[in-house]
C-alpha cells in the first residue's frame, strides 16, 4: 500500500452568513476520509457542503492500511454590518420585494399602482378537463415583476382557441388573483435531474439547484432525484432549508443512459404513496432523449401525471433533448417548457424560481367550451393584451389525450471499449426486463448488439454477437425463459452517432437495444435494395410505396462506408414476411431480398 498524497486542494475559504462552501479534495490511495464532526464517511475524490454559522476549522483526516494524512481546513464567515434602516435587516431580496434587475422571468412583486411597463405575459401552468382548461398566468414587467391588482380588463386581455383549424367557442372567466402568501397550502417540489453520459457541467447546475431551493418557503417540500437508467432519491420529502443544507453535488456524477419513462413513473409512484399529493408538481431538467426504460412507455408515464393532475415542467440543456418528447410531456400535463443553452446554466435557480412561485402568485382563468371538445386530439390556447402600443402574447399546445410518443430504440446496455461484459449498473434494468417476459409468457423479443470500430470488421461482428449474448445470459439467469429470447449481433452498423465528437456519443454506438418481435408492433422487415446516397434510396422507397408496400430506408455504417438500406416493413409473423419475401423475389428475380 502506498502513502497518501494529497492532489489540488484549496484549505481556506470564505463565504457569507447564511452560505455554504463546497469543498473538494483528492487524496490519492486513500482508502477513505472522514470529517471531525461530520457522522459519515467520504470517498478518497469526494466533496462536501459546509454551512458554519462563526468562522470554523474543520479537520480532514484520510486513512488507508498504512498511512493517516490530516489537513485542516478553515471557513471564514462574513457577517453583514448592522445599519440603521427602516423595517428589518436585508440580508439577500425577498420574493415579496419588488425586483430592480432586468430579467425575463419571475422574480419579485409589484403593485398595479406602481408605474410598470408590462413585458411578458406567461401561461404558468393548465389544467385541461372534458369541456374547459383553466389556465394561471403571469403578467410581468421588465424587471420580472409580478403586478399585483391589476385590471386586466384594461389591458384587453383576450384568449384564442383553435382546434382542428377551428377557432372554439368559449366563455371566459377570471377565478381569483392568487396572492403570495406563505401560510398558503404549502406545495411539495420534486426535481428530478438526468445524470446520464450525456450530461455535463453537473456542478453548475447543482449549484443553481441549491440557489433556487434556498429561496423556497419552510412550509414547502422539496425532493430530489437523479437518474440514468436508474433513479435514485437523493433527497426525500424535505424542508428547503434542510434540503439546501443535505444537498451533495458528488451524486450527480455522469453515467449511463437515460430512461426518462421509468424514472418519471418511479417519482409519481412515490408521490402517491405520501399522504398527500394534491399539490405537487415536477421539474424535469434533461439533457438528452428517452432511451433506455425498456418496460415502460413516455405516454404511460404522461397518463399517471394527468390522471394525478401533477404538471411536469422541463427544463431543457442540450441540444441532444428531442423537442417532441419534451414538448409533449410539458404539453400534456399543463406544464412549461424551458430551453437553455450551454452558456443560459445561470438561468437556471431563475426558471426554477419562476416554477416555484407561478404556483403561488397568478392569475386564474376558466375557459369553459360550448362545444364538446373531448374528442379533439389537440388544443391550441393563445393569450395576449395590447399594452405600450404593441401586443404582448404566449400560447401552449394541450393534448385531450396522451399521444403515442415514437421511441426510435430502447438500450438495455452500454459496453466499455471491446468488451462483451455487461456492466453492473444495468444488471437491475435487465432484471426488470426478465420480470416482465415471466409474466407475458407469449411474449418474445430480439436483443440486438453493436460494435463501433474496436478491432477488424469481421471481429468487431463476432464482439457485437457476444455482447447480445452476455445480456441475453442475464436474463435467463434472472429467470426470463430462453425461448422468449432472440439475439442478433449487427458489428459496426446503424452507429446513433456516425461522426462522435464527444466521448459518451462513441459510448453509445457500443451498446445493446432490444426490440419486441410482437404481431401487434408488425416488427418483421425485408431488406429490399441498397443505395450509395440519400436521394437515390428516397426514389427507391417512393417505388415500393407506389406499388403499395410500406417501405423506408436507413443509413447503415460498415467499414466506414456509408450506405442507405431500403427496407418493406409491416409483417406481423417471420411466416407472413417469408411469404412475402417469395412474391417479391418471382416479381423481381434480378434484386436479392433478405428477411430481417
Amino acid at each position: 500500500m502506498q502513502k497518501i498524497t494529497l492532489g489540488s486542494f484549496s484549505n481556506a475559504y470564505e463565504i457569507s452568513e447564511g452560505d455554504s462552501a463546497l469543498v473538494k479534495w483528492d487524496f490519492r490511495n486513500a482508502d477513505s476520509v472522514n470529517i471531525i464532526g461530520i457522522a459519515r464517511a467520504f470517498n478518497n475524490y469526494d466533496s462536501v457542503y459546509l454551512s458554519p454559522r462563526y468562522d470554523t476549522t474543520y479537520n480532514l483526516i484520510a486513512v488507508n492500511s498504512v498511512d493517516t494524512q490530516k489537513i485542516d481546513l478553515h471557513i471564514f464567515v462574513n457577517h453583514p454590518k448592522k445599519e440603521i434602516q427602516t423595517g428589518a435587516e436585508i440580508i439577500q431580496k425577498q420574493f415579496e420585494e419588488p425586483s430592480l434587475e432586468t430579467t425575463d422571468y419571475l422574480n419579485g412583486l409589484l403593485p398595479s399602482s406602481v408605474r410598470f411597463n408590462l413585458k411578458n405575459i406567461k401561461i404558468i401552468r393548465s389544467d385541461l378537463s372534458d369541456d374547459s382548461i383553466i389556465l394561471d398566468l403571469l403578467p410581468l414587467d421588465e424587471f420580472g415583476n409580478f403586478i399585483n391588482n391589476l385590471n386586466l380588463d384594461s389591458l384587453n386581455l383576450s384568449f384564442e382557441a383553435v382546434a382542428l383549424g377551428m377557432k372554439m367557442s368559449f366563455n371566459q372567466k377570471l377565478l381569483n388573483e392568487n396572492h403570495y402568501d406563505k401560510a398558503n397550502d404549502s406545495i411539495s417540489i420534486n426535481i428530478l435531474v438526468e445524470k446520464s453520459l450525456a450530461a455535463y457541467d453537473l456542478n453548475k447546475v447543482s449549484e443553481q439547484l441549491r440557489t433556487a431551493i434556498k429561496n423556497f418557503d419552510n412550509s414547502d417540500r422539496v425532493t430530489l432525484a437523479s437518474f440514468n437508467q436508474n433513479m435514485e432519491i437523493l433527497i426525500d420529502n424535505e424542508l428547503p432549508h434542510q434540503a439546501f443544507l443535505n444537498f451533495n453535488a458528488s451524486n450527480l456524477i455522469p453515467s449511463g443512459t437515460a430512461a426518462y419513462s421509468s424514472a418519471i413513473i418511479q417519482l409519481l409512484q412515490k408521490i402517491k404513496n405520501s399522504s398527500d399529493y394534491k399539490n405537487n408538481i415536477i421539474i424535469l431538467l434533461s439533457f438528452s432523449e428517452e432511451n433506455s426504460s425498456v418496460t415502460s412507455t413516455l405516454d404511460e408515464a404522461l397518463k399517471i401525471a394527468t390522471i394525478m393532475k401533477i404538471p411536469i415542467y422541463v427544463i431543457t440543456l442540450s441540444k441532444d433533448c428531442k423537442g417532441y418528447e419534451m414538448n409533449s410531456i410539458t404539453d400534456a400535463t399543463g406544464g412549461r417548457l424551458y430551453s437553455l443553452e450551454s452558456n443560459e446554466f445561470d438561468n437556471i435557480s431563475k426558471v426554477i424560481s419562476e416554477i416555484y412561485f407561478g404556483q403561488k402568485v397568478n392569475y386564474q382563468f376558466k375557459l369553459s367550451f360550448l362545444n364538446e371538445i373531448k374528442n379533439i386530439s389537440e388544443l391550441y390556447v393563445k393569450v395576449f393584451v395590447y399594452s405600450n402600443q404593441k401586443f404582448i402574447e404566449d400560447n401552449q399546445k394541450y393534448y385531450l389525450e396522451v399521444p403515442d410518443i415514437y421511441i426510435p430504440y430502447q438500450i438495455l446496455s452500454l459496453f466499455d471499449f471491446a468488451s462483451k461484459e455487461v456492466p453492473p449498473s444495468y444488471y437491475s434494468k435487465i432484471s426488470e426486463l426478465a420480470n416482465l417476459l415471466k409474466n407475458n409468457t407469449s411474449s418474445v423479443l430480439e436483443i440486438t448488439a453493436f460494435s463501433y470500430f474496436e478491432t477488424d470488421s469481421v471481429q468487431d461482428y463476432e464482439l457485437s454477437l457476444e455482447r447480445a449474448q452476455s445480456v441475453r445470459k442475464i436474463l435467463i439467469d434472472s429467470g426470463a425463459n430462453p425461448a422468449q429470447i432472440r439475439v442478433k449481433g449487427r458489428g459496426n452498423e446503424n452507429p446513433l452517432y456516425y461522426l462522435p465528437t464527444k466521448e459518451w456519443q462513441m459510448s453509445y454506438n457500443r451498446r445493446a437495444e432490444i426490440r419486441w418481435l410482437d404481431p401487434a408492433f408488425l416488427p418483421y422487415e425485408i431488406l429490399a435494395q441498397k443505395a450509395a446516397s440519400e436521394s437515390e434510396a428516397l426514389a427507391k422507397v417512393e417505388n415500393w410505396e407506389k406499388l403499395g408496400l410500406r417501405s423506408y430506408y436507413l443509413r447503415s455504417v460498415i467499414n466506414n462506408d456509408i450506405n442507405y438500406q431500403v427496407k418493406i416493413w409491416g409483417y406481423a409473423t417471420e411466416k407472413e414476411a417469408q411469404n412475402e419475401l417469395k412474391k417479391l423475389q418471382e416479381r423481381f428475380p434480378e434484386i436479392h431480398f433478405e428477411l430481417e
